[in-house]
């Protein structure tokens, strides 16, 4: 069970927190399949559900559905959970972390990087951290989509 609000799980089996931001707590939610893939399950903290972090977030939502309407070639397959119009989660593919799983026809990775920040820049909006890159049976991902924010003019 997932308490809202919170960012904590419950009575579920195969389930990790691996990892703490300012804005989610991500866990792991392992594949009960024999490939042994899961996913990644980013739950809103309390702190950008409501006030002034209700506002970022829905700022957040919006970007985030924008973007996946341009099929960005490093953003990953991805729900965003919603409960009474607001996003509490977002769900993505678990990835491994070596950029030696990577396919070769993604390389050189950089390239791919400036492609997606310019057009995540052409939509009015920026990453404020680093590419945070993981990679999925050969093909690389952006992980970590918290600090996506309006560029501010």
């Amino acid at each position: 069970m997932l308490r809202l609000g919170e960012g904590r799980f419950s009575s579920l089996e195969n389930v990790l927190m691996i990892g703490e931001g300012a804005h989610f707590r991500a866990f792991l939610v392992l594949a009960h399949s024999s490939d042994g893939r899961g996913l990644v399950v980013s739950v809103a903290k309390p702190s950008f559900l409501t006030g002034s972090g209700l506002n970022r977030l829905t700022r957040w939502r919006q970007a985030m559905k924008t973007l996946k309407s341009q099929r960005l070639e490093l953003m990953p397959p991805h729900e965003l959970l919603m409960v009474h119009d607001q996003c509490v989660a977002l769900v993505t593919p678990y990835g491994e972390s070596s950029s030696s799983a990577v396919k070769p026809n993604w390389m050189p990775l950089d390239k791919f990087e400036q492609i997606t920040l310019a057009k995540i820049a052409q939509n009015g909006f920026i990453m404020r951290d680093g590419l945070q890159i993981r990679c999925c049976q050969g093909i690389p991902f952006i992980h970590d989509w918290s600090d996506l924010d309006y560029i501010v003019r």
